[in-house]
Order: structure tokens, then C-alpha cells, then sequence
């Protein structure tokens, strides 16, 4: 299971992380709440493997796992389509999880010529359809409209059930709808405020 123990973490003179310790386990959905710049990106990236600490540990294991970053990372010279395949998923599977995020008539379209709401509901449907045990997920209906976002947030909820996760937002009801617990932060450095459930 995603795990820091210890963790502490410096960029420049700033220090995010002292001595920072959490768990998530692989069974649950784990969402950081806080003020932007209080460090859960920080705490995510560490979590994935992607950023090292300076001091303490931060075990990732073997699980499979898949990401949805702040940005949303496309490949510019492929398809709607050609994005989520590029990445294991079969064209059928890529096909529901396109139109489950109301892509389905877009699959042929590069990314260039999408809204930037459809680009970032490509990413979601890649996100989804991808899988694995564990989902990262950093504002991931960040920029969506209220309509669009409920048909992200349903492609979503599928894709946790039964998954452990963790989901970095600023939305209390994005929190109730797809997380099991909240840790609530501040900092830096982080410090963990209240860890309630979600629901």
C-alpha cells in the first residue's frame, strides 16, 4: 500500500514535508483537503513513486496504478482513441470509457481541436479505463462544468469501486462522492489537522 513514513521534503529554502507520516491503504479512498500550496501535491507524488524524499521512506509496493495529474497530459499527435490505447487499454474499452464521459463522437479528433473541458475529460476516460488497483487523482474535475463534471464523476466512481485511491480536491461534495476518508492538512510544512470519513 501507498505508505510515507517519516517523509520530510525541502524545495529550496521551503520545507513541505518534516518528518510526515500517512498511510492509504488499498481498500480505501484517501482525499487531502487543505489550502492550495499546503503540500498535497507534494504528498501525492511522493506516494506514486514520481518525487524522492530527502529523509523517511515512501513505499509505493507493486501495485498497479494509474494517474490523473493537474494536467491533463495527452499525447498532441493522437486520436481521442489513439490516446487511451497507447496506454494497454483495448479499443472496445476505450470506446465505452470515451462515451462515458460524452466523447464518443470524438474519437478520431486530436487534442488540439477539443474544448479544454473535453481534453480533460479524455484524461478522466484514460484514467478510467486504465485501471489498475489504484488510482492518483490531483483536481481531477478541475475546469469542468456542472454538467460535464457529473458524467466525469460517475466515470470515476466506476473506476474506484472496488479500488483504493488517492484524491487530491478543493470540493467537499467531490470529497462526500468518491472518497471513504478526508485528511484535512495545513501547512507547510504539512501537518495533518482532522481525518474524518468521507461519508
Amino acid at each position: 500500500m501507498p505508505e510515507l513514513i517519516g517523509v520530510s521534503k525541502r524545495f529550496g529554502e521551503k520545507t513541505v514535508l518534516d518528518g510526515f507520516s500517512l498511510r492509504a491503504p488499498e481498500d480505501r479512498v484517501i482525499c487531502l483537503f487543505g489550502p492550495s500550496g499546503c503540500g498535497k501535491t507534494t504528498i501525492l507524488r511522493l506516494m506514486a513513486g514520481l518525487l524522492a524524499p530527502d529523509s523517511g521512506r515512501a513505499l509505493r509496493g507493486r501495485t498497479r496504478c494509474s494517474f490523473l495529474f493537474q494536467e491533463d497530459r495527452l499525447l498532441p499527435w493522437a486520436s481521442a482513441l489513439e490516446n487511451l490505447t497507447a496506454v494497454g487499454v483495448s479499443p472496445q474499452r476505450a470506446r465505452e470509457a470515451l462515451a462515458q464521459v460524452g466523447l464518443a463522437d470524438e474519437e478520431r479528433a486530436l487534442p488540439a481541436s477539443l474544448s479544454g473541458g473535453m481534453r480533460r475529460r479524455l484524461a478522466i476516460a484514460r484514467a478510467a479505463a486504465y485501471g489498475g488497483e489504484y488510482l492518483f487523482l490531483d483536481e481531477p474535475l478541475r475546469g469542468l462544468d456542472e454538467g460535464t463534471a457529473q458524467r466525469a464523476l460517475e466515470c470515476l466512481r466506476g473506476a474506484l469501486r472496488g479500488r483504493g485511491g488517492l484524491l487530491i480536491t478543493h470540493s467537499p461534495e467531490e470529497a462526500r462522492l468518491l472518497a471513504d476518508e478526508v485528511v484535512v492538512l495545513e501547512g507547510p510544512p504539512v501537518k495533518i489537522k482532522i481525518c474524518k470519513t468521507a461519508r
